[in-house]
């Protein structure tokens, strides 16, 4: 990462030696690689899951870290309840009346009063019922 440079001063030859320039996205490249492995290592020892992984985050550069959280962090982070909130709430932005279709269907397959009422309850939520109590769409 150095250029070499000879200067001739009367008798005496002094080498110089002076840094190359080096992209400025280079450092920026480094940093962030080695703040996703620190955090990747240190989430592998939070765990308890040390034994392979610290050694594949650290020998693989970004194959490990991406692995690791491809097949440890991202699992963990679909099975919280926040998560779960989150998309349904995105589904019901997508598909508005899917909870409405589905309980339709249950009704009209089983005619259970329990499955009636849930579907009265979704009716009600989504402000389908009239002031007398009528179905209105």
């Amino acid at each position: 990462v150095f250029w070499l440079s000879t200067a001739v001063f009367g008798s005496v030859i002094v080498r110089l030696a002076a840094p190359l320039a080096v992209e400025p996205s280079m450092p920026i490249a480094v940093i962030a690689t080695i703040a996703i492995k620190v955090l990747c290592v240190l989430h592998a020892v939070r765990t308890g899951r040390t034994q392979p992984w610290i050694y594949i985050i650290v020998f693989l550069p970004l194959a490990g870290s991406a692995t690791y959280f491809l097949v440890k962090v991202l699992p963990g982070l679909a099975n919280t309840r926040r998560s779960r909130r989150v998309f349904s709430d995105v589904i019901t932005l997508i598909d508005p009346d899917r909870e409405f279709r589905e309980r339709k269907a249950e009704v009209e397959l089983t005619g259970t009063p329990a499955a009636k009422a849930v579907l009265a309850d979704e009716c009600a939520r989504k402000g389908m019922l009239g002031a007398d109590g009528s179905l209105r769409r």
